[in-house]
């Protein structure tokens, strides 16, 4: 047929295919969207002939492709076909493999593969850029094995293959899944902010002091007293991950409200679709790293918070052992301390 000004291939089966008389369907006329009265055989030309004997050439490879209709269930019907191509002796320069569509080749996984390392590597470029920080987009990242966690367990659950289609469905479910951990660590410094601001702390460089800056964060209450310090991003932590909270569960909830339609099928005896392993890949990953991100990263952004006051204090100590900064004035004695 040409459609849309190019050459296509027809392909129709029937049951009864070996009791059909094409001269009879030759025969038959058809009426044309002006009202005209064709007869089909000036049209198309019909010949029966079995798939098996095509021979395709290309790349100087030669190949033949097998078709056939299998009625089961998915789990049996990719057993059926490992035990037959298992099976299969071929002399030397031969080779059997699944083409379902199913599954990728070396060079498209080797593109999936550096599609993921790229998308990683300008994550963690623009987080740290955003934060001013080495450590909270590492913090970030941690998100994406909290949802890994979450498509290995719902995959061995339904007993599915983790086909081409569920590794699109990651790369899907990372958007999500690094936005949410973005908006709560972003919270987090905020509340540091706010909280830094109604308490009026003395603003400087010196102990006891935030420093002037706009973006203040977790790290930046180093200078400030250990109990100080630790109240403020301890209340940081918790009022922020409450205010955040509904915000990560309607956004992570509506998208797996939405992919949902993905796994119902009328038929059951039908075998998987494309569609059903990417919708099993982001429901799980998104199910796993929204109880996660919420009740880890939270505990996580305290112990990364308190390295970096450690790194920091031991960076002022080394500076003055070698002169490089005054020591702190030492305190009154005549003062009495609050």
């Amino acid at each position: 047929m040409v459609l849309e000004g190019e050459d296509q291939q027809l392909m129709l089966t029937f049951d009864d295919a070996e009791e059909i008389e094409y001269d009879q369907v030759l025969g038959r006329t058809m009426t044309t969207a002006r009202g005209q009265k064709v007869q089909l055989g000036r049209l198309i030309s019909i010949e029966q002939r079995p798939e098996i004997s095509s021979i395709n050439r290309h790349d100087q490879r030669y190949s033949q492709m097998l078709n056939w209709e299998y009625i089961g269930t998915d789990r049996m019907r990719r057993q059926y076909i490992k035990d037959i191509l298992d099976g299969i002796e071929l002399p030397y320069g031969y080779t059997a493999e699944d083409m379902s569509g199913e599954q990728l080749d070396e060079d498209e996984e080797e593109e999936l593969k550096q599609t993921l390392w790229l998308t990683l590597a300008f994550i963690f470029m623009a987080l740290a850029a955003m934060f001013e920080s080495f450590f909270l987009p590492l913090l970030v990242l941690m998100s994406f094995p909290m949802a890994l966690a979450g498509v290995g367990a719902i995959f061995c659950g339904t007993v599915s293959e983790f086909d081409s289609s569920a590794k699109v469905g990651l790369i899907l479910m990372f958007g999500i899944v690094v936005n949410n951990s973005i908006l709560l660590i972003n919270r987090f410094r905020l509340m540091v902010r706010e909280i830094i601001e109604d308490n009026d702390y003395p603003t400087g460089d010196g102990d006891g002091q935030v420093p002037k800056k706009r973006r203040i964060g977790g790290f930046d209450l180093w200078r400030l007293p250990g109990p100080e310090r630790q109240h403020v991003l301890r209340r940081a932590i918790v009022e922020g991950t409450r205010i955040q909270m509904r915000s990560i569960l309607l956004t992570s909830g509506t998208t797996i409200a939405g992919l949902l339609p993905l796994l119902y099928k009328k038929d059951a005896s039908q075998g998987k679709d494309i569609w059903e392993n990417l919708a099993l890949s982001s429901i799980g990953g998104l199910g796993s790293s929204t109880v996660l991100i919420l009740s880890a990263i939270p505990a996580l952004y305290w112990i990364f918070t308190r390295w970096g006051w450690g790194f920091a204090r031991f960076g002022r100590w080394t500076k003055r052992k070698r002169g490089k900064l005054a020591p702190a004035p030492a305190p009154d004695p005549t003062v009495a301390p609050e």
